[in-house]
């Protein structure tokens, strides 16, 4: 109950913002920086924050390890899509590159609200998905999601985590789509 708790307690998450509105970590005026995240010497639970790397579209590269995103936006998830230029979207990507110490043991990365359906991959492979890709979804409030890490990803020290999501109409619903004020991602 406790882990369950300190969980809770330390949640995260994110929303969304466009090329001509991004904005770097440093003018968000955040310690977080979506591109190079150091949590290989934080405690039991890491909040991934709301500052994640964003995309429109899909693309499945998107997912990869390696894949170059140093030119996305940097969108802030505890505002809402439309503030940050953002409307009518359908497919969206959030990507967060974090640094864990290798010798961590079992990792598992937790997810709460998101307004339509996601997977979650880390270093390419999926880990785990909520709803159904292909349209629409449903908001899932109250509860903690968690997918397990895989061992050899943990193992290489550094996580490229990328979450995709299939919004429809909750893009139009006051722009909160996908990761939002309520979201919360942890590890």
């Amino acid at each position: 109950m406790r882990c369950r708790l300190s969980l809770l307690a330390v949640l995260l998450f994110a929303a969304v913002g466009p090329r001509a509105i991004a904005q770097t970590a440093a003018e968000l005026q955040h310690p977080q920086d979506p591109q190079h995240y150091d949590a290989a010497h934080a405690g039991e639970v890491v909040d991934l924050g709301p500052l994640w790397l964003f995309q429109t579209g899909d693309n499945p590269a998107w997912a990869a390890k390696d894949f170059d995103d140093s030119k996305w936006p940097v969108i802030n998830t505890n505002k809402s899509m439309a503030t940050q230029g953002y409307t009518n979207l359908n497919q969206i990507w959030y990507r967060v590159h974090l640094r864990v110490r290798p010798d961590s043991g079992p990792l598992a990365l937790g997810i709460t609200v998101f307004a339509g359906s996601y997977e979650i991959f880390v270093n390419g492979e999926r880990i785990g998905s909520e709803g159904r890709m292909d349209g629409g979804g449903v908001v899932r409030f109250g509860r903690l999601i968690l997918y397990g890490i895989p061992k050899q990803a943990v193992q290489s020290g550094n996580l490229a985590i990328a979450v995709h999501g299939t919004v429809g109409a909750f893009a139009h619903a006051e722009g909160f789509a996908g990761l939002n004020p309520g979201s919360r991602i942890v590890i």
